[in-house]
């Protein structure tokens, strides 16, 4: 929250999209049948993450 840093809108925007992104990632864990199809060793597929972020 250091609005003198040089890059603070910078680092504002790239929270936000990690916010966002983690925010995503809860949400389709929450709607996915069962947690343990996708675990921690195998999370979720690439195409799984890959439609989470775009």
């Amino acid at each position: 929250t250091d609005r003198s840093h040089p890059d603070y809108d910078g680092l504002k925007k790239s929270l936000t999209l990690l916010e966002e992104i983690a925010f995503q990632i809860d949400n389709h864990l929450k709607n996915r049948e069962s947690y343990s199809a996708c675990n921690v060793r195998n999370f979720c597929s690439s195409s799984d993450l890959a439609y989470i972020i775009y």
